[in-house]
């Protein structure tokens, strides 16, 4: 998880209380939750127990949603997701918990569009929290694209009111991407509560990652402040590699907060590792908060690049509370690299209380990495507080790459503020490509504040035209869509054919109808086709049929054959009797086959024994293998076993080969036991060599042993002599002494097999495995 997806969480947790908090004071009337429809998979779970206890929400039924929606619209223009969460949160900072449903049904169309997840983000924790039956059946209507995004978030605000209820809803879930990323939702909320549980929790859901803010890290660093004795003893018990090396950085930091003296013991009888590199940086920088000098002498009291990374630790910790200090500190280390590495940690703050000295000291610095560093953290850090100080100290430095990388970070920062003096610096930013993208920050943040004089200076560009003006469009179009149609039509044909798609983007979702009305003015010509099925794209979300009419009268060619592809996959998912009945209705030709593919996918993903029935009664030919693995792909992703029950009914052939190759791709990953047992019955044959050769390449590191009960199958060329190796090595980090037996009766070189029992102790990875049972369906005839 990196940092802005941090941040944009914090934002959502905060953003959720708050409406928790104030749910409670907005004024009359009452209004129930909807009742959920008897046949939605959440029926059966109960809503949780604090709801029957609390008064029921109040709704302000004044307040006008339509420029609510408006101004989430304009918020999806901003490439940065932290920034879209933001405005989107601000847009909604008025409307009451109770109201989210009708202004979720308001959005459906905009969820759809680039960056429309962010409003599943922000809203449906909200929803979530108050009502999860309703919140999920809205999720689980949307469109593929967006279904699981819209479900994890539901279940992100479901489980902060509910863990047992979001528990229960996860756990019924098929085994796939989606339930991962689901059981990431609950995992956290369940690390507060019953650290041990959610240990076994990760295991079970084989949520272990080698990402330094992973669940297993999250866990330790929550679990190291109620019981760091009681976490270390589990911890210690974790195969070496990545996930336990973060996890020892979590549980270090949580536990100096509470017995720094303990947490320094433990972190010195650990064995020289990645993880007691970084165990030791969190911990001393977090004892730096109340004794400095101690964390400094124990720093400086170690090698390499644990000294190192302490030191600069040390220094970003101890310049929060005493800068003073530590620039003392820092200058009176007589080593270079380590004044380098204290000055790093420290230049973020001592540019924010004094950014002319900082910037005054790295002019000071002979040229060289350590300079680029400090000044780069200088800019970042001085940029945010006055971009115009420091677009001014940086204009007299001489030319380097650390000057205009320097000059790109203030233009950037100073576009949102300032954006008529920062269009004025791009003139002195040298490469073209940093121009172009400047174009578009500055648009951005002048479009907000004064629309018209944004038009008339994308207008007079050169360079970054086509980027500026299209941030104005999406910024302004779906407030003016009319004031964005006529600003991109008096722009050379060129820009104005970029543009196309985003102005019927934005119109089509204020106003479908006016849309419509406008393509049809344009010109024939590829612009027109662009419009149009932009406008289909959007109108199929909530008038299919109308869609369409609109998808049929386009002019042959792949763009008509594309957007029948997507207005009947969305289609099908959604309505698939309406879809179906509507496909019946078409001539066959390249039309049809692209509406059969389309709807068979669609349907596939909600029904895919319907969708396999369907299948089974077209012709046989390019048209019915197609579909066939549409579905097997989507099947197998939900129902594997069900999924290989049918495939095994193909006839011997490049489609069944095709078919087991998908197939195995994805179950030997989520349960390879069940994926091994289907394998063991299939019959000889040139896709059960392909089956086995996709099984091999998914489960080698999910589950090792039952890869190499298969590999050898393969034979002893050079490409399978490698694959064995890589098994063997992920076998390695969980029972040694069974990979070393396995590996010998491989066919390896001794060579080969002491490569692999070298490189496997230290790559350090682990892997847990589960299994659910297997059917037939009689359908392929």
């Amino acid at each position: 998880m990196n940092s802005k997806l941090i941040a944009l969480l914090c934002l959502l947790g905060g953003l959720l209380a708050g409406y928790k908090l104030g749910s409670r004071t907005v004024p009359e009337p009452i209004v129930q939750p909807p009742t959920p429809s008897p046949s939605s998979a959440v029926a059966a779970i109960a809503r949780p127990a604090v709801a029957a206890e609390n008064p029921p929400a109040v709704v302000n039924t004044d307040l006008d949603l339509a420029p609510v929606v408006r101004e989430i619209q304009a918020a999806l223009s901003s490439s940065s997701s932290y920034q879209r969460a933001a405005w989107v949160s601000v847009a909604i900072r008025a409307v009451p918990p109770a109201r989210i449903p009708e202004l979720m049904e308001l959005l459906r169309g905009v969820v759809a569009q680039s960056y429309g997840y962010t409003v599943s983000y922000v809203l449906l924790p909200i929803w979530g929290a108050n009502d999860p039956t309703a919140a999920m059946e809205f999720a689980r209507s949307l469109g593929l694209a967006r279904r699981q995004t819209a479900i994890t978030s539901v279940i992100g605000g479901w489980v902060k009111m509910d863990l047992e209820g979001a528990l229960a809803y996860v756990n019924a879930m098929p085994f796939g991407a989606g339930r991962t990323e689901a059981a990431k939702a609950v995992v956290s909320v369940l690390s507060e509560q019953d650290p041990a549980r959610a240990m076994v929790y990760i295991k079970r859901e084989k949520l272990g990652t080698t990402r330094s803010t992973g669940p297993t890290a999250n866990l330790f660093s929550v679990w190291g402040a109620s019981d760091p004795q009681g976490a270390a003893a589990e911890l210690l018990k974790m195969p070496a590699g990545k996930e336990r090396d973060y996890a020892l950085r979590g549980l270090a930091r949580a536990w100096a907060k509470t017995d720094p003296n303990a947490a320094l013991a433990f972190v010195r009888s650990l064995p020289n590792s990645d993880g007691r590199r970084y165990a030791y940086s969190a911990l001393l920088g977090e004892m730096t908060t109340s004794n400095p000098a101690g964390a400094a002498n124990a720093a400086l009291s170690l090698n390499g690049s644990t000294r190192l990374d302490s030191i600069s630790a040390i220094s970003t910790a101890w310049a929060k509370t005493d800068l003073n200090g530590v620039l003392a500190w820092a200058t009176s280390l007589t080593t270079t690299q380590d004044r380098d590495r204290a000055m790093r940690g420290l230049a973020p703050r001592w540019a924010e209380t004094d950014p002319v000295a900082a910037a005054a000291f790295a002019d000071g610095l002979p040229m060289g990495s350590s300079r680029s560093t400090i000044t780069s953290t200088i800019v970042s850090t001085w940029s945010q507080k006055d971009p115009a100080a420091t677009l001014d100290w940086l204009s007299q430095l001489p030319p380097s790459s650390m000057k205009n990388s320097g000059m790109y970070t203030a233009v950037d920062r100073m576009a949102n503020s300032d954006p008529v003096n920062a269009a004025g610096w791009l003139d002195f930013i040298p490469s073209e490509s940093s121009r172009r993208k400047l174009s578009d920050d500055v648009a951005q943040g002048w479009a907000r504040t004064d629309p018209d004089a944004a038009m008339a200076w994308a207008s007079s560009l050169e360079l970054g035209q086509k980027e500026a003006a299209t941030q104005i469009v999406r910024d302004l179009g779906s407030r003016d869509p009319q004031k964005v149609a006529a600003f991109v039509a008096q722009l050379p044909d060129a820009t104005q054919l970029g543009l196309m798609d985003d102005v019927a983007r934005a119109w089509a979702t204020a106003d479908p109808v006016a849309a419509r009305q406008w393509t049809e003015t344009l010109p024939e010509g590829r612009g027109k086709t662009l419009a149009l099925t932009t406008l289909i794209g959007i109108v199929t979300a909530s008038d299919p049929s109308n869609a369409a009419t609109m998808a049929l009268a386009l002019p042959a060619g792949s763009s008509k054959n594309t957007a029948i592809l997507k207005l009947a996959t969305s289609w099908a998912g959604n309505d698939s009797q309406t879809a179906l009945a509507w496909l019946e209705t078409l001539p066959g030709g390249e039309v049809r086959d692209r509406a059969v593919h389309g709807v068979i996918s669609g349907l596939a993903t909600q029904q895919p024994q319907t969708a396999a029935e369907y299948v089974a009664g077209l012709p046989a030919g390019k048209v019915q293998d197609s579909a066939a693995l549409s579905v097997i792909s989507r099947w197998a992703a939900t129902e594997p076993a069900a999924a290989a029950g049918w495939a095994a009914q193909f006839p011997e052939g490049k489609t069944r080969g095709d078919a087991m190759n998908t197939l195995m791709s994805r179950w030997g990953r989520a349960d390879a036991n069940a994926a091994s047992q289907f394998l063991g019955g299939l019959p000889e044959g040139e896709s059960r060599a392909r089956a086995i050769e996709s099984f091999v390449n998914a489960a080698d590191s999910a589950d090792p042993r039952a890869a190499a009960q298969w590999v050898t199958e393969l034979g002893t060329d050079k490409k399978n002599l490698d694959r064995i190796e890589k098994i063997g090595r992920y076998w390695m980090q969980n029972n040694p002494a069974a990979a070393t037996a396995w590996l010998s009766t491989s066919g390896l070189s001794a060579d080969r097999i002491k490569n692999v029992t070298t490189r496997g102790q230290a790559s350090g990875r682990s892997s847990y495995g589960s299994g659910i049972g297997s059917s037939k369906l009689d359908v392929f005839r």
